[in-house]
């Protein structure tokens, strides 16, 4: 029956992200006491290292349109048994998102040793020293002030990502489906406890279904790998609207780098 589904969905809704301006980039399914590929594997995340968890429960999105206004926004997940959703707030922060941001969703600070805080600080610029990754600790929010909480969740800012059959669906603030519902059930294959999902081609406002997959090489952050590595997402086009510096702008940036080196590096 589960295989007549999945068939029943492409057929329906083959491409999961027509005209979409956030979607979903990546998950982590790495159970909290597995490892990602197991334990000895030597797989590892990009961020995290190897650790326990893969860094637990995470999420990561791409915007892939210009100037969206995420204000509202709801992030609905559920999995075989329970659900529950991330919502943003109406802070201004989420008026205007660019094209080509990552924005990750994670629950914990510290994980792995590695700091998880929310971080809202970016450097839109098409050279190295660009820095287009949002991160977003929901338990960190859950203590700030109304003025200042940039998202909160119905569980006390808690919430899941796993390899039950988990999926998401992402809503504007007029309940509008954005994407989804995209998970280990619309994909066509499993996801077990020592994998991620992600989606494995560049990121757009259209992408298929079967653009999706599971797999052991994880990237927390920044752009999706896969192929052991050999295949990575290129963000270039969504990229392309931003300033390429100037030579003295980037001699001035380059004698202070030091002091731009912030806290998710």
């Amino acid at each position: 029956m589960r295989n007549l589904g999945i068939v029943l969905v492409l057929l329906v809704c083959p491409m999961v992200a027509s005209g979409a301006s956030v979607i979903l980039n990546e998950w982590n399914c790495v159970g909290d006491l597995d490892y990602l590929d197991g334990a000895g594997s030597g797989k590892s995340d990009t961020f995290f290292s190897i650790v326990e968890g893969n860094g637990k429960d995470w999420i990561e999105l791409v915007v892939t349109e210009d100037n969206v206004d995420m204000r509202g926004w709801m992030f609905n997940w559920q999995d075989n048994n329970s659900s529950g959703a991330i919502t943003l707030t109406n802070n201004s922060f989420w008026q205007n998102m660019r094209m080509g941001t990552i924005l990750t969703f994670i629950e914990d600070n510290p994980v792995g040793g590695k700091s998880t805080g929310t971080d809202i600080g970016t450097a839109y610029r098409t050279d190295s020293l660009g820095d287009w990754w949002i991160n977003i600790c929901t338990m960190d929010e859950q203590v700030k002030s109304a003025g200042e909480q940039l998202c909160f969740t119905d569980s006390g800012g808690t919430f899941k990502v796993n390899s039950s059959s988990w999926q998401l669906t992402i809503r504007d603030a007029a309940n509008v489906v954005i994407q989804g519902p995209i998970g280990e059930d619309f994909i066509g294959q499993g996801i077990n406890s020592e994998e991620v999902g992600k989606l494995e081609a560049n990121p757009s406002s259209s992408v298929a279904l079967s653009s999706y997959n599971d797999g052991t090489s994880s990237s927390f952050g920044a752009p999706n790998i896969w192929s052991g590595g050999d295949e990575v997402q290129d963000f270039s086009v969504l990229r392309s609207w931003a300033p390429v510096p100037e030579p003295m702008t980037l001699s001035l940036l380059a004698m202070g780098g030091m002091m731009i080196f912030r806290k998710k590096r």
